[in-house]
């Protein structure tokens, strides 16, 4: 379960930022003659920038149920860490490959991906440790 949520978020991190980055290209796909190419590109080069974080988000979520951590802390650990490797992702992406597109909006789209993808799990996230309640017993 733990490691289908850490891949759910990877896949919604992943679309998301490929979205939001190609329509941000393309102009709002206003331009048509490019859109498959940017869409393309950007699954396939967002699935290996990801996948390390895809690796880290889900040892974070292991090391926190070992550690009996509720799953609101659970998911504040993952919204987090996402939002912080996500920006570390985007300058080794975009500084140390030397693109030529280098544009705070796709730095924004990236941030907002990761949010969005940690949002949208966060039911998940919270179920996978729940607080000990003592009207349960």
């Amino acid at each position: 379960m733990k490691y289908l949520v850490a891949f759910k978020i990877l896949v919604i991190a992943v679309a998301t930022n490929t979205l939001l980055g190609a329509m941000w290209l393309t102009h709002f796909f206003s331009d048509q003659d490019s859109k498959a190419m940017y869409l393309f590109f950007g699954l396939m080069f967002g699935m290996i920038a990801s996948f390390p974080i895809f690796i880290i988000s889900a040892i974070v979520i292991n090391r926190s149920i070992s550690k009996n951590d509720y799953g609101k802390i659970i998911f504040r650990k993952v919204l987090t860490e996402g939002i912080i490797l996500s920006i570390v992702a985007f300058l080794i992406f975009f500084y140390l490959w030397d693109f030529a597109v280098q544009d705070f909006a796709l730095f924004l789209c990236t941030v907002l991906s990761s949010v969005i993808a940690a949002y949208s799990q966060r039911k998940a996230l919270v179920r996978l440790q729940q607080p000990f309640e003592f009207e349960n017993i």
